[in-house]
């Protein structure tokens, strides 16, 4: 009888547990405390905007602004999806894993509040990026139509949202920061290559980087929404399954 009180939860701890919010507040926190993370999301909000003045500055081309942003934003989008990475796999790299899941034993909450937290800082990357590129290709001289360019921000900073989400689901399946990024980036770079020479049309259904560009710069259309959907929601889905089964060490 008593160890069957011992084991039964008691009441007054049941809504103890830090709520989703303060959660996300603490992985924000966290991804921005580091120095990694630091450097990372300064390199994705600075990486379009450099770019721009040495574009127009050498010649480049830059007759077509809206085209141009997408492409940049996508790009840095790319380069989000560390933030992901650093934030989940980042837990096991520095050895913070067993604190973090000895404070929210629910492994699912605490992936969900990563997510989130992913999701504003790969959002606020991306839109800072191509909004500040924006304004210098004006500064500049280059016309820059505000309607197309509002779309191409928009989806943009939704591109960055995703993709920090996808590196956030792919560090917590792999669980080793360095393995994890570079296994992410040899597929996002090699792939769509490789499928060019022996299938070019499967190249829009894979990567995730043209699915961006197209969503931006052509009529929206279901294809590049599912190739965009299924990097989120893989990625998460395998994380999810491989984070709640392993040991923590």
């Amino acid at each position: 009888m008593a160890l069957q009180t011992l084991a039964r939860p008691d009441a007054r701890l049941a809504g103890s547990a830090p709520g989703l919010g303060r959660l996300v507040r603490v992985e924000l926190g966290k991804s921005l405390s580091t120095r990694s993370g630091q450097a990372v999301l300064a390199a994705t909000a600075l990486l379009a905007p450099h770019w721009v003045p040495v574009l127009v500055l050498t010649g480049g081309d830059v007759s077509d602004p809206p085209r141009l942003l997408a492409e940049l934003g996508a790009l840095t989008a790319l380069l989000v999806l560390s933030l992901g990475v650093l934030s989940s796999a980042g837990e096991t790299t520095h050895r913070t894993a067993l604190g973090t899941y000895l404070a929210v034993p629910r492994r699912g909450r605490v992936l969900a509040a990563k997510t989130l937290a992913l999701a504003q800082l790969g959002a606020y990357a991306t839109a800072t990026g191509v909004v500040t590129s924006a304004a210098i290709l004006a500064v500049l001289g280059v016309p820059v139509p505000l309607g197309p360019t509002a779309v191409v921000a928009a989806v943009a900073t939704l591109g960055g949202a995703a993709f920090a989400v996808t590196g956030v689901g792919i560090g917590a399946a792999i669980a080793h920061t360095p393995a994890a990024l570079t296994g992410s980036y040899l597929v996002l770079f090699l792939t769509p290559p490789l499928l060019h020479g022996v299938w070019p049309a499967a190249v829009e259904a894979v990567d995730p980087r043209q699915a961006v560009i197209l969503l931006a710069t052509t009529t929206p259309s279901a294809g590049p929404v599912v190739t965009l959907l299924a990097w989120v929601v893989g990625p998460l889905a395998v994380g999810f399954l491989i984070l709640t089964r392993r040991d923590i060490a």
